[in-house]
């Protein structure tokens, strides 16, 4: 049975909660029969995709990516914990998730689709992806003074997670060669800190 693209099950959403009421986050995740945990896990991200830093909430959002990811790992509920999950979405605040979000989910569909993902459901794989998933949001928690240090493990896990949203058992391998490129960069940088401080330093000064 072919899944009804999560751009459109948002918008339906969306557009029926026009008249004004606030929509709690839990509430999203279960309307959109838990595909929403990865429309979450992506908008998490849209702030670090860039190239140019953002200081501060780095880490408070890659712990609650890395908490997402952790419940996918272990096949729990799609669930937010406590206040957050309780959070309602301001009605103001409806129209820019509509559009901007809305946005971005058809662009990521129109590049990852469902293709070769009969493995892309057993379940050993899915632990094995939210587990990638959740290893690059431990990477974008981390306040590291490094280039790129978040971008990389962001936008890993925007292809990670469309992947697994939409089973496409092709554009993963993508994601994985990704994903390992990230780890090796941040594995560079480490062995430029501990080893050769006086090359970090210099390679730090010349990005």
């Amino acid at each position: 049975m072919t899944k009804k693209p999560l751009s459109e099950s948002l918008a339906e959403l969306l557009v029926a909660r026009a008249d004004g009421e606030r929509l709690v986050v839990n509430d999203l995740l279960e309307r959109t029969g838990g595909r929403g945990l990865y429309l979450i896990m992506v908008l998490l991200c849209l702030p670090f995709v860039a190239p140019l830093p953002i200081f501060g909430v780095s880490l408070p959002l890659g712990t609650i990516l890395l908490f997402l990811s952790g419940r996918l790992a272990l096949g729990l509920p799609p669930s937010l914990p406590g206040g957050i999950g309780k959070l309602r979405i301001p009605a103001i605040a409806i129209p820019r998730l509509a559009g901007g979000g809305v946005r971005t989910l058809r662009w990521v569909e129109k590049w990852v689709k469902p293709r070769g993902s009969e493995w892309m459901e057993w379940r050993a794989v899915r632990c094995f992806n939210a587990s990638l998933i959740a290893w690059m949001a431990f990477l974008l928690a981390l306040p590291l003074p490094v280039p790129a240090s978040n971008m990389l493990p962001a936008q890993a896990i925007v292809i990670l997670t469309a992947c697994m949203m939409e089973d496409d058992g092709r554009v993963i391998w993508f994601g994985y060669f990704y994903t390992a490129l990230t780890t090796a960069y941040f594995a560079l940088w480490g062995v430029a800190f501990f080893f050769f401080p006086r090359h970090y330093k210099e390679m730090l000064h010349w990005f």
